[in-house]
């Protein structure tokens, strides 16, 4: 019998064990305390009674950074580029000109692209969208 170990609501470990009573008690006793059955694995969500699939991985993950040249390429090919690179000349603060100038990579993380999504009206789900783009434009 299939037995695993959750951290954080997630199996990260399973074992095989004799499929008897001694089996189970051992598999509890080294951390094992979960049933997988036919089909649960490491990956599968845990919730303290259940045992569930993982949810579907998405088939388009957001990069978690691109490079400049990416970005405004996505800009330009969603008809944004001449927008933002004119929010970003107007800024009232110089670090948004320097980044946009000089960065290396642009991560979806950074204060700079939420402030110059703002400007351009983008909520969050735009900007998936275009880090998605970026991430298919070739390096």
């Amino acid at each position: 019998m299939r037995y695993g170990r959750a951290s954080d609501g997630i199996i990260d470990g399973a074992a095989l064990f004799e499929d008897s009573a001694e089996g189970r008690e051992l598999a509890v006793e080294t951390g094992f305390p979960i049933a997988l059955g036919e089909t649960g694995g490491i990956g599968w969500l845990w919730d303290g009674k259940t045992l569930s699939p993982p949810p579907p991985l998405d088939p388009h993950p957001v990069p978690d950074a691109v490079t400049p040249a990416q970005a405004k390429t996505a800009l330009y090919n969603a008809g944004l580029y001449d927008r933002a690179e004119a929010a970003v000349g107007n800024s009232q603060y110089a670090l948004i000109r320097i980044w946009w100038n000089s960065a290396q990579e642009w991560k979806r993380s950074d204060p700079y692209i939420y402030a110059i999504a703002v400007e351009l009206g983008l909520d969050d789900d735009a900007v998936d969208d275009l880090f998605r783009a970026a991430g298919r434009v070739a390096r």
